[in-house]
């Protein structure tokens, strides 16, 4: 399973580097170059005979979280990545223990895209923080996409 998932980082990289000079002519008002690079990572993952089983996009400025409940017996992968306004994006995975949230897994190389591998041993909520960093000058923020997959 790792093995996979390092291939699909190798991939994504690939497909951010291709994706790059289209990304560069948008205003940073539209959804489109994110949705396009998307559309690659999409069929990518797909083609690897994993099961997408949630995508959010939104736009990122500091930090945006998300909550999913993840059901014990799967492996998840869970992937951020942003449009060319941002160089770094991280991902932090929080389990819910009743009370508070604990940190169980986090991404925080430097990056435009993220990626972690949970199996939850319960079922349970998570909560997903995604965190942007390093903007590119005259930018305050980006689009981004967050998937949810596993085999």
């Amino acid at each position: 399973m790792k093995k996979i998932a390092n291939v699909i980082v190798f991939f994504i990289s690939i497909i951010f580097i291709n994706t790059s000079v289209f990304c560069q002519t948008d205003d940073g008002t539209s959804m489109s170059p994110i949705i396009n690079q998307s559309l690659s990572v999409i069929e990518m993952i797909e083609s690897n005979g994993f099961e997408i089983v949630r995508i959010e996009y939104d736009i990122l400025k500091d930090e945006k979280e998300s909550f999913r409940t993840l059901q014990s017996g799967w492996t998840y992968n869970i992937l951020a990545f942003g449009d060319n306004r941002v160089q770094d994006i991280d991902l932090e995975v929080y389990k819910f223990n009743g009370n508070d949230w604990d940190l169980i897994q986090k991404d925080t190389d430097e990056s435009s895209f993220a990626l972690v591998t949970i199996k939850p041993v319960v079922d349970g909520l998570y909560r997903v923080v995604v965190k942007g960093h390093n903007f590119l000058k005259g930018s305050n923020g980006c689009h981004y996409a967050l998937i949810y997959y596993h085999e």
